[in-house]
């Protein structure tokens, strides 16, 4: 099993990382919600460790509210208007956040073949789920990332999803698509 390892420390924008900005190729547009806001950067790591073989990366953007922190909780559903957004591509642009300086830029790395805990951050493990399974229509969920896990990377803005997991569904075949483009989701469950 492939398994997600957030670092305290700070990490370059240019390689796997948690919280920061990303580099998102000329043209493309920083993903905003239905009312104009800035999506908060999540994460970015390469498409390979999804896909293995893959070129490309893959960035994850939640809507998240300062003035109301749990919010963005109820919005990550398969129901529903769920404006999160996975993008697909080349991480070769300018380094931006038009979300703001929330946190700075932390590592990430992956760990092939480590034992995990049952809902400890993975990537193309078996997923557990901490409600009922969820489903999203030409998409399958490639990663499950634990929320306390992810506050390493969010240590200024911690809880963002304390006492849950964050669900990463990817297109089917993503890594064949163009890029950059979006696709994909996150969804949310908790305790």
């Amino acid at each position: 099993m492939n398994t997600l390892h957030f670092q305290p420390e700070r990490a370059s924008e240019r390689v796997a990382h948690v919280a920061g900005g990303c580099a998102l190729p000329e043209g493309c547009e920083w993903p905003k919600d239905g009312n104009g806001k800035p999506l908060l950067h999540v994460m970015t790591l390469p498409a390979a460790w999804v896909e293995p073989g893959s070129a490309g990366w893959l960035s994850l953007f939640t809507p998240y509210y300062q003035a109301d922190t749990y919010l963005h909780w109820e919005e990550l559903t398969t129901e529903g208007c769920n404006e999160s957004v996975v993008l697909f591509h080349d991480n070769d642009g300018v380094l931006r956040n038009e979300y703001g300086d929330l946190s700075p830029a932390r590592g990430l790395s992956l760990g092939e073949g480590a034992a995990v805990e049952r809902y400890g951050s993975r990537v193309n493990g078996a997923v557990a789920w901490l409600q009922d399974s969820e489903s999203v229509p030409g998409s399958r969920c490639r990663m499950m990332i634990n929320g306390d896990e992810l506050d390493v990377g969010f240590s200024e803005e911690p809880g963002i999803f304390s006492d849950g997991v964050l669900y990463v569904f990817l297109s089917d075949a993503f890594q064949l698509a163009s890029r950059p483009s979006r696709q994909g989701v996150l969804t949310f469950q908790f305790s």
